[in-house]
């Protein structure tokens, strides 16, 4: 399964996110190692738009992994 970091958008299995990621929940990576040191403003604003919708889709699946990353694979988050 994997989700992705909501900040750059790269997609991680989700049994590879360990300490140096930040998280604040098991769906929500807000930084992961390829973008730490990066502002959100490096990035563009068609990027920001797609994370901010799949950060409040995050929230609204809770705990279930599977669909939420069945929500990613729909909308095409998982192949950036």
């Amino acid at each position: 399964m994997k989700i992705i970091c909501l900040k750059c958008g790269e997609p991680w299995d989700v049994d590879d996110v360990d300490e140096m990621f930040k998280s604040i929940s098991p769906l929500i990576v807000v930084e992961c190692p390829c973008c730490i040191g990066k502002l959100i403003s490096d990035f563009d604003e068609e990027h920001i738009e797609k994370m901010q919708l799949a950060s409040a889709t995050a929230s609204e699946y809770g705990d279930d992994l599977e669909g939420y990353n069945n929500y990613l694979s729909k909308e095409g988050l998982l192949d950036e």
